[in-house]
């Protein structure tokens, strides 16, 4: 399944929260944002174990919105609020190629710090060689780069992680956000 776009493009925000119920509230109706609840995502938190997130996609402003609220484990967004409080944790972007866009980003400075659905299998050890790192990505993987610059993580999805969230649970969404995203394939 591939999506017909050859570059990269901003997919969405991701915002790292405490109440994701309340701050979905508060932007629909301080702006008329709309939201709609995901499934609750069961994912590896950072050190290979289960954890739980309660997760809004939305629209508001012409963007796709994500809120994250961790409800359990450690992630990478239960670390951004220890660290910087609530608010824009990172800049979803869409990749053609998930496997090539992380190699590049890796050679070019940035640091994987997390990857879905094997996250957490690669931290257990600060021993990891890079090989062994890029072997957990996958094309179905979503993959958190810090790039060390500027703050905002970078979230690499590609056509499978896209496909999934916008041709499934959150279908329709592109006529929210009033901006066209790669087609569902």
């Amino acid at each position: 399944m591939t999506v017909p776009t050859p570059t990269h493009i901003a997919h969405h925000l991701g915002y790292a929260v405490r109440d994701a119920t309340a701050t979905a509230l508060r932007y629909e109706k301080m702006i008329g944002a709309t939201f709609r609840l995901m499934p609750e995502y069961n994912v590896m938190d950072m050190y290979g174990r289960p954890a739980k997130m309660k997760v809004y996609y939305g629209a508001m402003a012409g963007l796709a919105i994500e809120i994250i609220e961790v409800q359990e484990g450690n992630t990478p967004h239960s670390d951004w609020i220890r660290e910087h409080g609530e608010g824009i944790q990172h800049l979803g972007i869409y990749v053609p190629d998930v496997i090539a866009a992380t190699r590049q980003a890796v050679a070019n400075g940035g640091r994987v710090d997390w990857i879905i659905p094997k996250a957490g299998t690669v931290q257990i050890t600060g021993g990891s060689t890079l090989e062994e790192v890029l072997a957990e990505v996958t094309p179905h993987s979503l993959v958190y780069i810090d790039a060390r610059e500027g703050g905002t993580i970078l979230e690499l999805l590609g056509p499978p992680i896209h496909n999934m969230v916008f041709g499934n649970n959150l279908k329709g969404l592109e006529e929210l956000i009033g901006t066209k995203l790669p087609a569902v394939g």
